[in-house]
């Protein structure tokens, strides 16, 4: 919990729906805790000015970003879950005694574990949101302390000592392709696969939510943006634009996502910028750590929330949004989403990919310029349905619902797999010869 609210915080978000699509999937959350004053893409074009400068209260604040996908207004629905679903979460474990004594990063990752379940139960109970999910990128800043919650491959970038570093890591198949050593960063841009992502919030009934932290420092810029951005402005480039703004916060929100736009624009873009900064923060330094360390999931936080015992500080204010999916509906009347949007990744529905077959998928990139699938594959990686994370430290921790081992798993997948190719083979074999005898017969009448 925050002990010292002498840290200043100036922030600007801005989404953009881009150059291609017809609806915006995007969704960003900010969310000062003390108040519970909020700003999402409800609200973005009027965004209360006590968010854009304050000094941080007792409780603290979450920014995050997320982007959604599933097609008509599933995306759309399923992000706002996310920032809804959180803020509210956040609100009520801090007023609520069962929950306000697990310190605030275990209450910020049961929070998107609880909006995993809210999207993933909508997804199974309406059809109209079957296979719906979001990432969620958020950051929440608890004293001089930032905690990353990742699930997906929106991200989160660090400024401090005139450098810009990635704070948060891709859950996605072309980090693991990068990190296993098979293809590089600038391959990674135009790799078939760099779609596909590992974790996404409504895949499963559980996610593993990847937590790290890091210590702010004075002065310390972060950054944070869905792949629309990601995607098409390198970090390195963000860094040089806001440089040239003279760290301009709004100004450089609509610089990049216009600088996305000028490059093609095909997906949805989303930029929140925050900047630290008071003297309850420490003066950095050159040998400061730009990543954050690993925090694993604290074996008593309960895997359930049962929502009667959760309650609001203050019932004036601190109260749930209205009902989400009839508010997107509104907006669907109103003209603001007029077409099915397609599905902005792909996850793999699959329990581990091998060394073997990110070999393999590299290769297979580099013959085939297009591709429309991930391929049946075995991973090292657990992917959603093994609730497993990319960051390698956590695979001890990883809260799964699966009551099979990893290598009981990986082998079962395995066989199956096989067994799959040994039918379809078989298939095709007795295809192949009755087509032979057919044609045996026909050329046998003929001569009659």
């Amino acid at each position: 919990m925050t002990q010292n609210s002498n840290i200043n915080i100036t922030l600007y978000a801005e989404t953009n729906i881009g150059m291609v699509r017809h609806g915006n999937e995007d969704n960003f959350l900010v969310v000062d805790l003390s108040t519970s004053d909020t700003w999402t893409v409800e609200n973005a074009e009027a965004p209360s000015s006590k968010l854009l400068s304050y000094n941080q209260g007792h409780y603290g604040a979450v920014i995050a970003v997320s982007d959604g996908m599933g097609g008509a207004l599933a995306g759309e629905v399923a992000s706002q879950l996310a920032v809804t679903i959180v803020r509210d979460r956040m609100l009520q474990f801090q007023a609520t005694p069962s929950y306000s004594h697990f310190p605030f990063h275990e209450r910020l990752r049961l929070s998107v574990e609880q909006a995993n379940y809210v999207i993933h139960s909508e997804s199974q109970n309406n059809v109209e949101y079957t296979g719906m999910g979001a990432t969620f990128t958020g950051a929440g800043i608890d004293g001089s302390t930032a905690y990353f919650a990742q699930v997906g491959d929106s991200r989160c970038y660090l400024i401090r000592n005139g450098k810009i570093a990635q704070a948060t890591k891709d859950q996605s198949l072309v980090s693991q392709l990068v990190e296993a050593g098979h293809i590089t960063e600038e391959e990674a841009e135009s790799h078939t696969y760099k779609n596909v992502i590992l974790q996404a919030l409504g895949a499963q009934p559980r996610v593993n939510v990847i937590v790290d932290r890091i210590r702010l420092k004075r002065n310390d810029i972060l950054l944070l943006c869905s792949d629309g951005l990601s995607g098409k402005v390198k970090g390195v480039e963000m860094f040089s634009l806001m440089q040239e703004l003279n760290w301009d916060l709004k100004a450089s929100c609509s610089a990049l996502i216009k600088l996305a736009n000028e490059r093609g624009g095909e997906d949805n873009i989303t930029v929140v910028i925050a900047r630290f900064d008071g003297e309850g923060l420490e003066e950095r330094s050159t040998e400061d750590p730009s990543k954050g360390e690993f925090v694993s999931r604290d074996p008593a936080l309960p895997d359930e929330v049962d929502a009667s015992l959760l309650i609001f500080g203050d019932e004036q204010t601190l109260r749930p949004d209205d009902d989400i999916i009839s508010k997107v509906k509104d907006r669907e009347r109103a003209g603001e989403v007029v077409e099915t949007q397609e599905v902005q990744a792909t996850m793999l529905n699959m329990q581990a990919i091998t060394p073997q077959m990110l070999a393999q998928m590299s290769v297979e990139n580099a013959a085939e310029p297009v591709a429309t699938a991930a391929p049946p594959a075995t991973s090292s990686v657990e992917t959603p349905t093994a609730l497993s994370a990319s960051n390698s430290n956590s695979n001890s921790n990883s809260n799964s619902s699966s009551t099979l081992s990893h290598s009981e798993e990986t082998r079962e997948t395995v066989e199956e797999y096989k067994g799959n190719n040994s039918r379809a083979i078989t298939l095709i074999i007795v295809i192949v010869a009755l087509a032979i005898l057919i044609t045996a017969a026909v050329f046998f009448f003929r001569g009659q």
